[in-house]
């Protein structure tokens, strides 16, 4: 059998600035199959960390032609990925494979461009049963509907549900070799000049909140690797790599009790010591609130928590299957404990969302700032994932500002709900100088419409921009109306999509900044 040279790619996309963790799928496949394949070579190439174009990736494909290509697909690197397929299915005929959330929902968008599979779900053993074919045709893939392969001869009568190919204690250990650790920065938040690495020590998740598409992948039910090989990992990444601090990516790693309970035991028992973080669900923490002790002193050093928002009809909406109460009583559980960091992640603009119910939801942010943990908010905007319930619920309630999936990704503001649009402004007020002052130093960030926002902001001052939301508050109208009135007065030339979006942002970003105030007087 001769060598066959097999490149993983991870694609293109925008927004994630500075930070660059490292792509834990790729690894967890490469653990998977690297030794059962000593005939093929494989290598990575990610774009998030060299800031390569599509060009720059199909210039490297061209010259170095590899056997095999991989794409890793979320939905904001489809596009991307489909123009690469096509561009290098035009030179030479490699076999592609792609895996990834987008591909689980959608595996047909990079079939009908010249992908030879697509795999739903996790990855693992499809991929090995494509290589094997590839490598082996006398190998046979099963048909589609006993496994979760997607080929150009079953695409057009596939019903993609993800199956579950490992159960816990086959899911493999990351091999990060593939790629050069070095120019990551994956961290816990707690100390962002620490270099950690991503752990998941379990996949699936049953809680199903309806903006989630973790699900489409890793299907309901919750499966656990053994703790044993969660410990070895973390002690490899300390001995081979130097590295200490551990952010685990599990859906919910407390949710299994048992399991958490024989992992601070081995952690105890082998006196190893590392930091690490988790995210998990104010109801699971306040289950196993005599835990919580224990994992401090064992290195957790805090949670990551769906705060969401303040409103309790809105949190509601979201299927999150808790109250906004016992989010509280979670908060104050972890604070008696006294952990170092929480981590807030807010949700703004799902459907229903109204000026007053973002305005709340910052204001009561501000109260857990003063105490005393190091707080951290992750702010993200409800974004319609293809496959989730909440795509199928509301494209037809609010106003879906991007086109096309470049910037399907909730740090860009994609969607934006018509009960925003129609909230009442009067009671409210923007101070001039505390917008003015912030902005100074920090601007809007990820934009969508970047080039007519920059048109906008060169007619629009600060100043402008308060004084027209304070007039139209003042006239008791709605954010839609102040849209329509900022769209004429920029003589209809400006795409009214980039309109949505700045001020939508700019509102978000003076509430968050505290220059949004309200007063009953203001009414």
């Amino acid at each position: 059998m001769i060598s066959k040279n097999c490149l993983f790619i991870r694609p293109p996309f925008e927004g994630m600035g500075k930070y660059k963790p490292p792509h834990l799928g790729i690894a967890s496949i490469y653990g998977y199959v690297k030794n059962k394949f000593p005939e093929i070579n494989f290598s990575f190439i990610d774009a998030l960390v060299n800031n390569d174009s599509v060009k720059s990736i199909v210039d490297y494909i061209e010259k170095n032609r590899p056997d095999i290509v991989c794409f890793t697909v979320k939905t904001m690197q489809v596009d991307q990925t489909r123009l690469i397929i096509e561009t290098i299915k035009n030179i030479y005929s490699p076999k592609i494979i792609c895996g990834g959330n987008h591909i689980s929902v959608h595996p047909e968008d990079v079939i009908k461009s010249g992908a030879d599979y697509a795999i739903i779900g996790e990855g693992e053993v499809a991929f090995y049963k494509i290589l094997k074919h590839i490598l082996y045709p006398e190998f046979m893939i099963e048909p589609f509907e006993d496994c979760n392969i997607v080929t150009k001869e079953n695409v057009d009568f596939i019903n993609p549900i993800p199956k579950i190919e490992l159960k816990g204690e086959k899911i493999p250990t990351p091999d990060w070799s593939i790629m050069d650790l070095s120019y990551y920065n994956e961290n816990i938040h707690y100390n962002k000049g620490e270099i950690a690495l991503p752990v998941m020590a379990s996949r699936g998740c049953p809680f199903q909140c309806d903006f989630c598409s973790t699900h489409l992948t890793w299907t309901v039910n919750v499966r656990y690797r053994n703790p044993k090989d969660v410990i070895s990992e973390i002690k490899n990444n300390i001995k081979v790599y130097g590295i200490d601090h551990i952010h685990f990516y599990d859906d919910n790693l407390m949710i299994n009790r048992n399991w958490m309970i024989d992992f601070l035991s081995l952690i105890e028992s082998e006196r190893l010591n590392f930091k690490w973080i988790c995210l998990s669900r104010p109801d699971i923490i306040l289950k196993n609130r005599d835990l919580l002790h224990r994992m401090k002193i064992n290195g957790c050093k805090g949670f990551e928590l769906g705060f969401e928002t303040e409103d309790e009809e809105l949190y509601s909406k979201m299927n999150k299957k808790n109250t906004k109460s016992t989010f509280k009583l979670a908060y104050d559980a972890l604070m008696q404990e006294n952990f170092e960091m929480i981590e807030f992640l807010i949700m703004c603009f799902y459907e229903g969302e109204t000026l007053y119910s973002i305005y709340a939801t910052y204001q009561q942010l501000k109260k857990y700032k003063k105490q005393k943990a190091l707080f951290v908010m992750s702010r993200y905007f409800a974004t319609p994932f293809p496959g989730t319930k909440y795509y199928n619920n509301v494209m037809e309630k609010g106003i879906n500002i991007s086109q096309g999936n470049k910037h399907k990704y909730a740090i860009f503001l994609n969607y934006i709900p018509y009960s925003f649009l129609d909230s009442k402004m009067n009671g409210f007020r923007i101070r001039s100088e505390t917008l003015k002052l912030q902005l100074k130093f920090r601007n809007l960030d990820n934009i969508i419409y970047k080039e007519e926002i920059d048109k906008i902001q060169k007619k629009v001052s600060s100043d402008n921009f308060c004084s027209l939301f304070n007039r139209y508050a003042s006239n008791k109208a709605t954010i839609g109306e102040m849209c329509q009135g900022l769209f004429e007065a920029m003589n209809n030339k400006i795409n009214k999509f980039a309109i949505y979006e700045y001020i939508g942002r700019m509102i978000e970003f003076a509430i968050g900044v505290g220059a949004v105030q309200y007063h009953e007087d203001f009414l």
